[in-house]
């Protein structure tokens, strides 16, 4: 691996290609000769640094971005392009789906856990209400 006195800035470029070509940062950093703590530390340590790797993945996003709306626009299939989206910015790209689970009539469920490992006595119940919504993705 590289030694501490390699200039940050030169193994950051190499780092930035290694991204926009859709590698996650630390597979990028070890393909540019730096181990994970030198990568760890040059992100604390530099803050260009650490500005770099930001300014790759925001560019990476912009490219797959745009590569599904020209694919789209010339009616092509894009579910790679958005599946990896999906994998690689799930906050930003995946399909949020919420469930919900209720009793008779609309109630609560209530859960009665056997603490005591066989026999349950009436004291030593616990009771739980969950309530979980389903949102339909728009």
């Amino acid at each position: 691996m590289a030694s501490p006195a390699k200039d940050y800035r030169k193994i950051g470029k190499k780092i930035q290609r290694y991204i926009k070509d859709g590698l996650r940062p630390l597979q990028a950093a070890q393909l540019a000769g730096i181990s994970d703590q030198t990568f760890y530390n040059w992100r604390e340590k530099h803050l260009d640094f650490l500005e770099m790797i930001n300014m790759a993945e925001n560019d990476l996003e912009r490219i797959l971005a745009k590569s599904v709306r020209t694919l789209s626009n010339q009616t092509k299939n894009v579910n790679g392009f958005v599946a990896l989206l999906e994998r690689r910015y799930p906050d930003r790209w995946s399909t949020k789906t919420t469930t919900e689970l209720t009793g008779a009539n609309g109630l609560p469920i209530s859960f009665k856990i056997d603490a005591s490992g066989g026999f349950i006595n009436p004291n030593n119940v616990v009771t739980k209400t969950v309530v979980v919504k389903r949102i339909e993705p728009s």
